[in-house]
């Protein structure tokens, strides 16, 4: 399984590597630290099953950085088979921003502090793997 973390904080992503690293099977991490590097790291790595990205970084917010994924998933009018997931973590909460995430498709808004049990339990229901 791969994953995608996408945040301007070193210290979150450096968190998040180590956290799925340690708690779940067969994981490889991948890292950029704003939504244009991390459009580019999807781009090269097509395969990513999750992305964990911020709301608001440099060069490009969470949402428009999965816009452009999702219209890259869609071009020249087919469906991929399965488009990669997202989850945004943010300290932003305005329902705006979660109506604008619903409308890209992305599976939860997680509020920042992050709960690492809460966010585990989330990638393992929504990704239907078991535990270690």
């Amino acid at each position: 399984m791969k994953i995608l973390i996408v945040d301007d904080s070193s210290t979150l992503v450096d968190r998040l590597v180590n956290l799925f690293s340690r708690e779940l099977n067969a994981v490889e991490c991948l890292t950029a630290f704003n939504g244009e590097e991390g459009f580019k790291v999807w781009s090269e790595n097509r395969d990513i099953n999750l992305i964990i990205a911020d709301y608001n970084m440099p060069h490009a917010t969470g949402l428009e950085m999965i816009d452009k994924i999702r219209r890259s998933e869609t071009s020249q009018g087919r469906e991929v088979k399965e488009e990669v997931t997202v989850f945004i973590v943010s300290s932003e909460s305005s329902n705006a921003l979660k109506v604008e995430a619903k409308k890209q498709r992305v599976k939860a808004w997680i509020i920042k502090p992050v709960s690492e049990n809460a966010l585990l339990n989330v990638i393992r229901k929504t990704l239907k793997i078991d535990n270690k």
